[in-house]
């Protein structure tokens, strides 16, 4: 009798012991599919930063270009994406983004008031071949070229942050 419970808790033991393994894997592939998940939401994160710096570039080459009637550009759309660049970075990049990004919004402020003090005189006067607006239109062509260094260098920054992931 006592060779039968013995040969029981074996048997027992040996499903127990078969089972934890079994359930020890299944911790490990869901630590490993939640890493791999948490890889690629960081990844699309730094997607979507990298499209937002190329949608602030586009908004102000149109406002340079003048591709709009000038007293119906607005900002706004500029603000929003500032706000959601900072979003992402506070949230997920702090460490490793937030200097880049600090350059970049100096970059951004700069323009966008040089733009808005150009949309001013042009709104005054505007005649496009009034040498202070043309020195201001100028101006605004060596801010965006530094913005344009700006991005360069934060889109840079996102890649090496999406390589280390």
């Amino acid at each position: 009798m006592d060779i039968q419970l013995l040969t029981i808790i074996s048997t027992l033991a040996g499903t127990m012991i078969g089972s934890g393994i079994t359930m020890g894997g299944i911790i490990l592939n869901n630590h490993f599919f939640t890493k791999q998940e948490k890889i690629k939401r960081k990844r699309a994160l730094l997607d979507e930063l990298r499209d937002l710096c190329f949608r602030t570039e586009k908004l102000f080459i149109e406002a340079i270009d003048g591709n709009y009637p000038i007293h119906e550009f607005s900002f706004s759309s500029l603000e929003e994406t500032k706000s959601r660049i900072v979003a992402i970075i506070i949230m997920d990049f702090e460490e490793s983004l937030y200097d880049t990004y600090s350059e970049f919004a100096d970059a951004i402020t700069t323009l966008q008031t040089s733009i808005e003090e150009f949309h001013a005189l042009y709104v005054a006067n505007p005649s496009l071949d009034d040498p202070l607006i043309k020195s201001k239109r100028e101006e605004n062509t060596k801010l965006n070229n530094e913005l344009l260094i700006n991005i360069v260098t934060f889109i840079r920054k996102i890649k090496k942050v999406s390589e280390k992931l």
